[in-house]
């Protein structure tokens, strides 16, 4: 008789008890998502406080896969509460999130609440409507160390009351010592409307904590439309928040609206145009500048044809710029770390050589892939912005003296030549060791073994093998007369020589 009483009595429990069919795992310390379902069960241990990954309170997790949340939001609590705010690091791993979300509180977001955590490589796309404050598609609030990186909001936004609204982050609160809350790389392309104050593309109010810049923005893009009732200048493009409470840099937007741009603030207007042909892309590839030379990064990737906005793909191309002259220099540096070959093609409509050197000169053989690692090359093309795409083709394997590197390159510390232009002569040209820094991504040769007080190496294209008759005249010489072994001659006699670059016939 007890028996079966105990047999009833768990029979019953077991109906009472929810029965989770979830099934969250880990990688180590990382917490693995790939459904609605495991995201809406990292949400709880997140803000239940099972997720921490170690003794402080961090949580590690990734995306493995795309996520719709469509039908399912009222089962999701939002990641991170006021008192167990998300901390530790949350990658996307390049998928994206789909939901079309309500707010049902102040501080609503993907991330409710975000502090001395980080959001990177995440996608988010669907629609808000907002009846709260401080809200953002991504982020709702974001403070102490948050940091939101490479990150892309397709989300349309629409306001039907409350303030602070951002397409990626609607709050942030930096603290007076550095780092503060960074929003790097990021790009807004939803549509913000409705009646709001302090509403923004990226971030809709930055508050100060304490002194110094409390947020930083930096290498952001917002091509959304905006659809603001505006009653006063709250609203703002890229952020809303009085210097020094935001410090934007080298951040875009396209559409003018008649909302404002925060006066002090680095933020540039741009066309649809300049978005899809490259330049703003190449532009938000800018990182820093050090030792006079500019800083660039590959972070940023564009299809050109294919791809409206900059994509954070690394299958994606790496955008360069041919400049008037009809040429420049590419290197890889940190080009793509995900394939087995660190390759480039060449992009179409351009060529690109290697160099070795001859001489004084600088003999350039075409190649159709480039060493993505340290190779640096010359291309030649129309001017414009090109793709130049991963490739797991192997390198044209050829001879090349050129190097390219990552980050810049302080002169002080070796002998350098670098592609320019002067009095009108095309050649690598020696840089002064006093002088600005070589930026990264580009070519330069290093150290070469001849003299030092060697100013210019003119260029010889081994793919270009017609020769100019002189007939007796004496042509114009910029930079020195060579012969085929690339010595200087003082003196011209019968022959081929280089001069200025071609060959001539004497």
């Amino acid at each position: 008789m007890i028996k079966h009483y105990i047999m009833n009595l768990s029979a019953a429990l077991a109906l009472l008890t929810p029965v989770s069919l979830m099934a969250l795992e880990k990688d180590g310390e990382t917490w693995l998502i790939g459904s609605a379902d495991e995201l809406i069960e990292f949400a709880q241990k997140v803000n239940s406080g099972e997720a921490s990954s170690n003794g402080y309170g961090d949580v590690y997790a990734r995306l493995t896969a795309d996520i719709d949340l469509r039908g399912r939001e009222t089962d999701f609590p939002m990641i991170g509460t006021a008192g167990l705010p998300y901390k530790g690091d949350f990658d996307g791993q390049l998928h994206s999130i789909t939901f079309n979300l309500e707010t049902a509180s102040d501080n609503s977001g993907l991330f409710a609440y975000l502090n001395s955590g980080t959001v990177k490589n995440l996608c988010v796309n669907g629609s808000m409507t907002v009846n709260h404050n401080s809200c953002g598609a991504i982020v709702g609030n974001a403070s102490g160390f948050a940091s939101i990186q490479n990150c892309t909001s397709n989300v349309d936004i629409t306001i039907e009351a409350g303030v602070c609204i951002g397409g990626i982050v609607g709050y942030s609160q930096g603290i007076w010592t550095p780092p503060y809350v960074r929003i790097e790389n990021c790009i807004y392309t939803g549509h913000l409307m409705g009646h709001t104050a302090c509403s923004a593309g990226i971030a809709g109010w930055c508050d100060k904590g304490g002194g110094g810049y409390q947020t930083i923005i930096k290498n952001c893009l917002v091509t959304g439309e905006f659809d603001v009732e505006i009653g006063n200048d709250y609203n703002h493009i890229i952020a809303r928040g009085e210097t020094p409470d935001a410090n934007v840099t080298n951040c875009y937007y396209v559409h003018p609206t008649g909302i404002g741009v925060q006066e002090g603030q680095e933020v540039t207007q741009v066309t649809m145009e300049q978005v899809q042909s490259g330049e703003a892309c190449y532009l938000l590839n800018v990182s820093h500048y050090k030792w006079g030379g500019t800083a660039r990064s590959t972070v940023f990737r564009q299809n050109i044809g294919e791809d409206k906005v900059p994509v954070f793909d690394p299958l994606h191309g790496v955008v360069a710029k041919i400049g008037p002259e009809g040429y420049a220099t590419w290197a890889g540096g940190d080009f793509n770390i995900w394939m087995e070959a660190d390759a480039a093609h060449v992009a179409e409509g351009v060529k690109a050589y290697a160099g070795t050197v001859k001489g004084h000169s600088l003999l350039l053989h075409p190649v159709v892939v480039m060493n993505g690692s340290n190779g640096g090359y010359v291309i030649k093309g129309e001017p414009g912005y090109y793709s130049f795409m991963p490739t797991n083709e192997e390198p044209t394997d050829v001879e090349n003296d050129l190097k390219g590197a990552s980050d810049v390159i302080d002169p002080r510390w070796g002998t350098y030549y670098v592609l320019a232009v002067m009095d009108d002569v095309l050649g690598f040209y020696r840089v002064a060791n006093n002088g600005n820094g070589i930026d990264s991504h580009t070519a330069n040769l290093a150290n070469p073994s001849f003299d030092a007080d060697v100013k210019m190496l003119s260029l010889i294209f081994d793919d270009e093998t017609g020769i100019e008759a002189v007939n007796g005249a004496e042509p114009e010489v910029h930079g020195g007369i060579y012969d085929l072994s690339g010595r200087s001659i003082e003196k011209m006699r019968k022959g081929v020589y280089i001069i200025n670059g071609k060959k001539i016939l004497r």
